[in-house]
C-alpha cells in the first residue's frame, strides 16, 4: 500500500459513521487474527518439512558414507544418491527459509500510540479510522510476508519432488542398462 493509497483510504474512513468505523475495525482485527493463524500453520508445515527433509539428508549421507567405507561398489548409484542429496539440501534450505522468523502485524494497539490522538484533540471516530487505517497497513504487509514464506515452502516441496523423480529416472537407467538393455 503506498502513500496515495493509504491517504485515500484514511480520507474515505473518516467519511465513514462511528458504528461503521467500529465494525471494520472488528472485522479487521478478526482478520489478523486469522492471519496469524495461517502464518503458524505455514511455519509449523515448514519446519516438519525441514526436519524430515533433514532427516533424508542425513541417512543419505551417512548410507553412502558408510557403503563407501566398507568398499561396497556404489558406482553408478552414488549419481542418483548425490542429484537426490543435492535437491534435497536446497529444498530444505528453501522450507528453512520459509520458516524463518519474519515480522508480522498483529491486532490491538499499544496505549502509548494513543496519546498523539488525545494532545490533537481527535474525536473518537476520528481515531477509530486511523486505527482502521494502520489494521489495513498491516493486513497489505502481513500478506506480502505470508506470500513470500509460501513461495519459498511451495520451492521446496518442488526440489525435493523433482530431485526425487531424476533420481528414481537416473537409477531407472542404471538398471535398464545392468540388464544389458544399453550400449
Amino acid at each position: 500500500m503506498d502513500d496515495n493509497e493509504r491517504k485515500q483510504l484514511s480520507d474515505t474512513l473518516k467519511k465513514a459513521d462511528e458504528l461503521m468505523i467500529r465494525e471494520i475495525i472488528r472485522e479487521a482485527e478478526s482478520f489478523l487474527e486469522d492471519q496469524l493463524k495461517a502464518g503458524l500453520a505455514a511455519d509449523t508445515r515448514a519446519m516438519t518439512l525441514s526436519a524430515f527433509m533433514a532427516g533424508i539428508v542425513s541417512i543419505l549421507i551417512t548410507g553412502t558414507g558408510l557403503l563407501v567405507a566398507i568398499h561396497f561398489p556404489i558406482w553408478p548409484h552414488v549419481v542418483s544418491a548425490g542429484v537426490l542429496i543435492l535437491a534435497l539440501c536446497a529444498a530444505l534450505f528453501s522450507t528453512i527459509h520459509a520458516a524463518r522468523p519474519t515480522g508480522f502485524y498483529y491486532r490491538g494497539n499499544n496505549p502509548k500510540f494513543w496519546a498523539s490522538d488525545i494532545e490533537k484533540g481527535l474525536s473518537l471516530k476520528d481515531a477509530l479510522a486511523g486505527q482502521a487505517l494502520l489494521y489495513s497497513i498491516g493486513i497489505s504487509k502481513n500478506v506480502e510476508i505470508l506470500s513470500e514464506n509460501h513461495r519459498w515452502a511451495q520451492l521446496g516441496l518442488k526440489l525435493a519432488g523433482l530431485g526425487a523423480i531424476v533420481a528414481a529416472f537416473i537409477e531407472g537407467l542404471v538398471l535398464f542398462i545392468k540388464l544389458g538393455h544399453g550400449p
